[in-house]
This record gives structure tokens, C-alpha cells and sequence, in this order.
């Protein structure tokens, strides 16, 4: 006899295990015994044809299950593997239209899982306990990746409420620069099947390391799901806004709508494992874009549509080992470097690097291809504007760099149109190069072209 049961219950025909199956058939209440294998054992007496006034025990694994004295069943023990889906398809074949049993009638699940799936996560070495609520379940779990409980409502479509204490991620691995994009991990889970759920998880860590907080609302949608009050905290970068994610399992695409925010850029950039090549007392970016994929596959070279961005009062640095990779989490060129290319070599720069007093421009772009919809634009003792085209699946950058002065300081200014630092003899040389003309003078324009890491800088003209 086969049993079409998902494993490890299942069996072929041609398989043999022990199975042991009594029953009384008198009395006012009837009692049933079923020992399968190591596998499960049952232990139940209900009256005849009122199995919800019944009392009994399934136990899972290894052991003999006991027939209780308080009304209910009990479900306990032990399951190498569990997989939702799995199980999911497996009651909507054999699970009658109408349940013999009310929901009551199970008080109580306590169950060791050694390998658990569902969800588009697998846990390893789950502790799970269900106990019955008024008109929903209390999941209790507990494993090496999260810890927390999930409010289960009777009412079919009622929303989910899950409140996270612990979610504990892989630890990271250095990154490859040279490495092809890894692939979503994501890519196999249907987005139309995720249910209405209101999610906060506590602490988030990755390896030993804390991330941060979280929470945000799912709702299903006609072509998938909507994610609400995005409250992402992680490492001092604050995403909040709405995002989709919509379409049928590698064909899937994410919408974002929002904002990412913090203090310190460098403790931010730090913390994500770039190099802190900008301090700032505030940024913001704000983010109205998609891309193939789930939320998890986000990729700068992918990215259609449109980011703004704002820095303030702070300074561009220059890092040992650093480049403008550095800053590609906003598609920013490394400032500092740039002005140590066109000789910005006095008040602008401090000992630290290129002060600001704010940064501001958009990008507009689709699949990774961008422009300045707004020059970006770095405002300080001098003005540097950046206009032209970033590249980010190619990471080449075409853009011109206009540098504007105060008036008092023409000397450096002559000293950025002959490509030289302000020394004696600067002013002679441009106000000659130019017929005399140079006190009028308040801006140079350059020319970036190249690879974003190291760009090719020639001067194109003075204004």
C-alpha cells in the first residue's frame, strides 16, 4: 500500500513499514490507537460522531503517545523536516469541505522541526509552539534565525500579525568587486502568495552583528504584494516609504517609493562596509524607481527611474584605498578627489577634505543609464556643478564640472586655468593667457570622462 503523504510520512507500494491500527467499537466513548513506524502515534476516545468532544494526543517521532484525561488534542513531538507548501497542497487534496472537528478542538501544538521550509525561508532546528487564542492561533518559535511570535487568525485573508524579537541573517562576506551580481534570493518566491501580515522584528543582526529594527505592513494585491509604513532601521540608514513587488516567480518586478536617511554619511558608509569617503550633519535620498527582481535584488546598474539627492554640511574625503565606488550607493562622484584633479588646493579644502554647506541634484535615468535631471550641485566657500550622463552598468560617467569662485579669490582661480596650484607668478601667466581679462572672471568648466573610479579631467573653458 502507498501512502501519498509528504516525508517523511510517505511511502511506495513497495516499501514496507510498520503500521498498527485498533479501535473499540461499544461504549459511549469510542477509543482509537495508531502506531506508525518511529513516526507518529495516536492516542484518542471521543464520543460516537462528536470528535470535538473528544480527548487525545498525536505524538510525532519516537515514543508512545497517552491518552489525556482533559478534554482536546494535544500535538507533540519531533519531525526531521517540514515543508509548507508542501503540506499546504497536500490538505487541500484529502482535507474535507467542511471540518469534522472544531477549531477548538486542538489546544495545543509543541514540535521540534530539524528542518523547516515555507515562506521563501528555511530554518534549521525549529522549536515551534501553537497554542488557541480567541478566534486565532499563538505561534511561538524559536530558532538559530529568529525568535517571536505570530498571531494566526481563524478568518480566511484576516492580516497576519507578526512581532519579531530576534532575526538573525548570514554573516556578510568581503565583497568582490570583480564578482557577477549574486543572484535574488528571492527569485522563487511567488509574491502572489503572501499573505496580509503586520511584521516588526525587534533586532535584526547579521552574523553577531546588530543591524537594527524593523517593521512595515504587507497586503496582497491583484499582481502581487504592497509593503506600507516601511520603517527599515539598519546601521544608521532609515528607509521608509511603499514598495511592490509584483509578477509570477523569475518574472517579478519591485516598485519603491521613499526615502533612505541618516546623520553621519561616513558612519553610514562605515557601517555598510564602504569606504567613509563624506562626513555630512544630515543626507537623504529620495527614491522613486523599480527594478527586475524582488526587494532583495536591488542593483544600482538595474535601477529605472529617479533619485534625489541631499547632503549637508559636512565634507568630501580623501580615504586611503578609497575611490567614487565609495559612493555608489547614491551614483556620487568621490568630490574630494575631484578637486584635488582640478587643483582645488586652498580655502576650500580643510585638513580633513572639501567642505560643504549642502549637496544637492537628481538623477533621472532607466535601467542603470542616468542623467542630471538637476546638476548636482556642491555649495560651499566655491560652487562645483556636475551635469552630464552616469553609467552604471557600464560605470563610465560623461559629465561637465563647472568650478565658480568667490570674486576676492582670483588668484586661485588662475591657478585652476592654467592647471597649476596658486603660486607666485599664476595670476601673471592667466591675466596674459587671457588679454587681461581675468578679474571678471568667476568660473572654469571642465570635462569628466571615463571609468566612475578614474575619470579623465581636461579643462574645456573660463567664464
Amino acid at each position: 500500500m502507498a501512502l501519498d503523504l509528504p516525508a517523511p510520512f510517505g511511502k511506495t507500494a513497495a516499501e514496507a513499514r510498520y503500521i498498527d491500527w485498533r479501535m473499540t467499537l461499544q461504549g459511549k466513548e469510542r477509543r482509537y490507537w495508531l502506531a506508525y513506524e518511529d513516526l507518529a502515534s495516536l492516542a484518542l476516545a471521543a464520543p460516537p460522531g462528536a470528535w470535538s468532544a473528544g480527548r487525545g494526543q498525536l505524538l510525532l517521532g519516537k515514543g508512545q503517545a497517552v491518552l489525556p484525561t482533559s478534554p482536546g488534542l494535544t500535538v507533540g513531538g519531533s519531525l526531521s523536516e517540514l515543508d509548507w507548501d508542501v503540506w499546504q497542497s497536500t490538505l487541500k487534496r484529502y482535507a474535507p469541505a467542511q471540518s469534522p472537528v472544531s477549531s477548538d478542538f486542538i489546544r495545543r501544538v509543541v514540535l521540534k522541526i530539524g528542518r523547516f521550509q515555507g515562506f521563501g525561508v528555511t530554518l534549521e532546528s525549529l522549536d515551534a509552539q501553537l497554542t488557541r487564542a480567541q478566534a486565532a492561533w499563538q505561534l511561538q518559535l524559536d530558532s538559530d534565525l529568529l525568535t517571536g511570535r505570530i498571531r494566526l487568525p481563524d478568518a480566511p485573508g484576516a492580516t497576519l500579525v507578526a512581532n519579531l524579537t530576534r532575526l538573525q541573517l548570514p554573516a556578510s562576506k568581503p565583497a568582490d568587486p570583480a564578482a557577477p551580481p549574486a543572484p535574488d534570493a528571492l527569485a522563487s518566491v511567488d509574491p502572489r502568495q503572501i499573505p496580509a501580515v503586520d511584521l516588526s522584528i525587534a533586532q535584526v543582526l547579521q552574523g553577531d552583528s546588530p543591524l537594527g529594527a524593523m517593521s512595515l505592513k504587507a497586503r496582497p494585491t491583484a499582481a502581487g504584494v504592497s509593503f506600507s509604513e516601511l520603517s527599515i532601521d539598519l546601521k544608521g540608514l532609515l528607509v521608509t516609504g511603499g514598495l511592490t513587488w509584483e509578477g509570477a516567480p523569475g518574472a517579478t518586478r519591485s516598485n519603491y517609493s521613499g526615502r533612505l536617511k541618516g546623520k553621519d554619511l561616513a558612519a553610514v558608509l562605515t557601517a555598510w562596509q564602504f569606504a567613509p569617503s563624506a562626513t555630512s550633519k544630515s543626507f537623504r535620498v529620495g527614491v522613486e524607481g523599480n527594478w527586475p527582481g524582488s526587494p532583495l535584488n536591488f542593483n544600482m546598474r538595474h535601477l529605472s527611474g529617479q533619485v534625489d539627492i541631499r547632503l549637508n554640511n559636512g565634507q568630501f574625503l580623501e580615504v586611503k584605498g578609497g575611490s567614487a565606488a565609495t559612493l555608489r550607493i547614491f551614483g556620487l562622484l568621490n568630490m574630494n578627489s575631484l578637486a584635488r584633479r582640478l587643483r582645488l588646493d586652498f580655502t576650500d579644502l580643510t585638513d580633513k577634505g572639501l567642505a560643504y554647506d549642502k549637496v544637492e541634484g537628481v538623477l533621472q535615468g532607466t535601467d542603470g543609464q542616468f542623467t542630471t535631471s538637476v546638476p548636482l550641485t556642491l555649495k560651499g566657500p566655491s560652487t562645483i556643478v556636475v551635469d552630464g550622463q552616469l553609467n552604471m552598468r557600464q560605470q563610465t560617467i560623461d559629465t561637465r564640472i563647472r568650478v565658480t569662485l568667490p570674486v576676492a579669490s582670483n588668484l586661485p582661480l588662475a591657478a585652476l586655468i592654467i592647471g597649476a596650484p596658486a603660486v607666485g607668478g599664476a595670476w601673471f601667466v592667466a591675466d596674459k593667457l587671457l588679454g587681461g581679462k581675468i578679474s571678471s572672471l568667476t568660473s572654469v568648466e571642465y570635462r569628466a570622462v571615463g571609468p566612475l573610479d578614474d575619470p579623465s579631467v581636461t579643462f574645456v573653458k573660463p567664464f
